[in-house]
């Protein structure tokens, strides 16, 4: 009798009882049982039929010791009537009957046993092909499989899910689906990691594949008793909001943060309190206090733009109209730029305007500023052009060079942090 579990004390206690009613003798650890041999370690259990596998190519009378690659030959198909019959027929029986039982322990055998076996009452030379899979066995007897304990899972699981390796997350949760309730010894899930440490992708992947754990995923609290809420309060356990230039995207994505795993909480865990008695959206204006003041004083620094557009000297000439068009559009782009910054310096800040208000405020204030740099610069090249063009044609390349200098070193400086803010602001969703 083989009594196995997790329980220890409910193991002996049975132990206990059986001997009570029975004559029983405790051999102790499994290590042999039907031909099947058993080592275990803290890591896991290792299972073997190498003295089966060996006794049984011995009793199949294999007088060769050529060795196979493979069990069974490829592109090859099999039916019943092919091939002349032999009348060994109880032989190949007792051998396929064998490589059956071999496959506890020899899943690299089971098809090509599942092959021959459908032949075991109509045997034909061709078939006799089952000596493949002995010449094989005799080449690969040692050949075993190994149960890991679920806990050597652990560290390597919730370290990929820290570290964002989404690649060894999806294969342990594919292979082990329970390993989605490990926890560290901060009581922290896969869950509150990948919201931890902002890694969308862990978090996306965990999020598909945990419908029957996703209430109680919400409801499990750390050892301060924050919920997953009150831990995307807290910001990024690393710099991987740096990726996104400017604190402005930062706070941005700090808050698609949070409101997305508030959709995932249940309504009442939203005003919930941790050991310090504290709800999750106390510590998220209080963590990000800092970040609000930064970012306060990085917008400052972004729109003190250059808005000087001095005055041209007029003239009736042609290239006046391009000047007039070129200051006109700078302008009113200049103006613009102006009333959007306006409207930043003088926002309440509150918290949920660093989602969409304060950045499409900043959007908008960028692209008018480039437009006005640009139309400015070919103002001041049409000036130019009028005042000089018919004293001296040489010195226009030079100074029209330069005047692309401003806006080649706006695009060059501002163009990428303003393609980041078009797409975190207006772009997919974080887990989209």
């Amino acid at each position: 009798m083989i009594i196995t579990g997790d329980n220890v004390d409910g193991i002996a206690t049975l132990k206990y009882d059986l001997a009570h009613c029975f004559e029983m003798k405790d051999l102790g650890h499994l290590s042999y049982f039907l031909g099947i041999e058993v080592s275990s370690s803290p890591r896991g259990y290792l299972f073997t039929q190498s003295k089966y596998a060996t006794n049984f190519i011995e009793r199949a009378r294999l007088t060769d010791t050529k060795i196979a690659d493979n069990p069974l030959e490829t592109n090859v198909r099999y039916s019943p009537s092919h091939g002349i019959p032999l009348p060994i027929l109880n032989l190949y029986r007792t051998i396929v009957g064998s490589l059956v039982y071999l496959t506890i322990t020899r899943p690299d055998i089971a098809y090509a046993v599942h092959i021959f076996s459908q032949f075991v009452s109509a045997l034909t030379i061709v078939h006799w092909g089952a000596v493949r899979i002995l010449r094989y066995l005799y080449g690969y007897r040692e050949m075993h499989v190994i149960f890991w304990k679920l806990l050597e899972m652990l560290g390597p699981f919730l370290l990929g899910a820290q570290n964002g390796i989404s690649e060894i997350v999806k294969e342990i949760l594919k292979s082990f689906p329970h390993s989605i309730t490990f926890l560290d010894e901060e009581n922290h899930s896969v869950f509150h990691l990948a919201a931890m440490y902002r890694h969308e992708k862990i978090f996306k992947i965990v999020h598909q594949q945990s419908e029957q754990f996703k209430i109680s995923l919400s409801l499990l609290l750390d050892n301060r008793r924050n919920n997953i809420l009150h831990l995307v309060g807290y910001k990024g356990c690393q710099d991987r909001l740096d990726l996104n230039p400017g604190a402005v995207l930062q706070m941005q994505r700090e808050l698609q943060w949070y409101k997305e795993v508030e959709k995932f909480v249940l309504p009442q865990e939203r005003k919930s309190k941790n050991s310090d008695g504290k709800t999750p959206l106390t510590i998220f204006n209080e963590k990000h206090h800092e970040l609000v003041a930064h970012e306060t004083q990085w917008i400052y620094l972004e729109a003190g733009g250059n808005n000087s557009n001095g005055l041209p000297i007029f003239s009736n000439r042609k290239s006046f109209i391009v000047f007039a068009v070129s200051d006109a559009l700078a302008l009113l782009s200049s103006i613009t730029t102006v009333i959007s910054f306006l409207s930043i310096f003088t926002s309440r800040y509150a918290v949920n305007d660093f989602l969409y208000a304060l950045p499409n405020r900043l959007i908008i204030g960028l692209i008018s500023l480039f437009l006005s740099v640009a139309s400015l610069m070919i103002a001041f090249s049409s000036t130019i052009f009028l005042v000089v063009s018919q004293k001296n044609d040489v010195i226009l390349i030079p100074i029209i060079i330069l005047a692309c200098v401003p806006v080649t070193l706006f695009t060059y400086l501002q163009l990428p942090p303003l393609l980041n803010m078009i797409k975190s602001t207006h772009g997919p969703s974080i887990f989209g």
